[in-house]
């Protein structure tokens, strides 16, 4: 079977059957201030969310749970400026939700190797039971020489990663013009050795090019949405038709 992954961040209420068609949510997205987590603009604890996560919680056993860290609203240079206080609470909250089991690094800020591989580190000793992905943009996995976001190169992480044994994933973020052939020939040359996720905006999904790709391409695993929130609940059963779960 193959992923079809929903980022989650537009807190509308989940689709009655969407165990049926969606394999993992990622609820979006953790940030971090001088000393303290939030979830998008509140703490992950405020009572605005319980909903939200008693929904995702519900269906935990057929769909698997994730946290995305990052992206376009920063996280990284205010976890590393105060580590000490902030690393404990992304830890916390993953073990007062146990069946949150995902992941997602987004690194859309200057960020170096060093310090995420000593991040990576700690969290797979920590919570060795959570599955570890990032979110690369489409012209950072183009070739190996290819600097993404962060001010690094991906292949380097996967390197140093694979030396001490821990396993990472990435979901690949093909927004705007980087969802042709073009963009996904270049990516499977660089990246044919491993399974990868490809990924669009919410209004950018294409069923027919997703049948594409995925026919033709063994190493794709399967597509993701940015973000569940904005699109309609048709896009949950015909991703996986088009990825032919079903």
């Amino acid at each position: 079977m193959k992923r079809v992954i929903a980022y989650y961040q537009t807190f509308r209420p989940l689709q009655q059957d969407i165990e049926k068609y969606v394999t993992d949510i990622f609820i979006s997205s953790i940030h971090f201030g001088d000393d303290n987590i939030h979830l998008n603009d509140n703490s992950p604890y405020d009572e605005i969310f319980d909903d939200m996560w008693d929904q995702c919680k519900s269906i935990s056993s057929f769909v698997k749970m994730g946290l995305m860290v990052g992206g376009a609203g920063g996280a990284y240079e205010k976890l590393f400026s105060n580590f000490a206080i902030n690393y404990p609470l992304l830890i916390e909250l993953f073990k007062k939700k146990p069946w949150i089991t995902m992941v997602n690094f987004d690194v859309e800020e200057t960020c170096s190797i060093d310090k995420l591989m000593f991040l990576l580190k700690l969290f797979n000793r920590d919570l060795p039971y959570v599955s570890i992905s990032f979110a690369p943009v489409a012209f950072a996995m183009t070739s190996s020489s290819a600097i993404g976001m962060g001010g690094f190169k991906y292949g380097d992480l996967y390197k140093r990663c694979f030396l001490y044994g821990i396993s990472v994933d990435f979901f690949i973020q093909c927004y705007g013009g980087n969802q042709n052939m073009t963009i996904i020939e270049q990516i499977y040359n660089t990246w044919g050795f491993k399974k990868i996720i490809i990924g669009c905006l919410w209004d950018e999904f294409d069923s027919q090019f997703t049948s594409n790709i995925i026919k033709k391409y063994s190493n794709i695993n399967g597509v993701f949405i940015w973000e569940y929130g904005t699109v309609s609940d048709d896009w949950a059963p015909e991703a996986s038709k088009a990825v032919g779960n079903s």
